[in-house]
């Protein structure tokens, strides 16, 4: 089953790759440009809402939100590029929030063993939220694979439920 994640933050790309029985394409921050710099934030940041004080090099104190941290690193990376660095170099500056997109190609068994680690609670909460979209969507077109799992009231966890 190969499945494409769109959207997903670079962080969510790291966390997937170390699945070993899989076969990835991924987006590469090499040859992607940037400039235009999208970044996934967690759940309950208020993106415009100042929450730390940066301390520039003269002293001064700016405050600024994720929102204004996230034009930041956009404008760093475009002025690397302006400087003429490369891609590949000017994406040093890139957070982990930055977007990105994966295809992941496994069989169903690895697919079992994925959703068992990324739709449980202890999951990383973007991991987690994905995951549990995708088993509710393979449920319905293979259940015989997956009808096994139980997905919680909230839908923000499943697990195996043996028969």
């Amino acid at each position: 089953m190969m499945v494409r994640f769109d959207d997903v933050s670079r962080g969510f790309t790291h966390e997937q790759v170390r699945h070993r029985l899989i076969s990835v394409t991924q987006e590469s921050t090499r040859y992607v440009d940037e400039s235009n710099l999208r970044v996934v934030a967690p759940p309950g940041v208020d993106p415009k809402r100042k929450i730390v004080k940066l301390v520039m090099s003269d002293g001064r104190v700016q405050e600024i939100s994720f929102e204004d941290w996230a034009k930041l690193n956009e404008q760093m990376y475009a002025g690397l590029r302006q400087e003429g660095l490369a891609q590949e170099d000017a994406r040093q500056i890139l957070p982990i929030g930055v977007v990105a997109e994966i295809v992941i190609t496994a069989n169903f068994r690895e697919w079992r063993h994925i959703f068992q680690l990324r739709c449980s609670p202890g999951a990383h909460w973007e991991i987690r939220l994905t995951m549990v979209q995708l088993l509710e969507r393979v449920q319905k077109l293979v259940p015989v694979v997956f009808d096994d799992f139980v997905i919680d009231e909230n839908h923000s966890s499943a697990k195996i439920v043996r028969n």
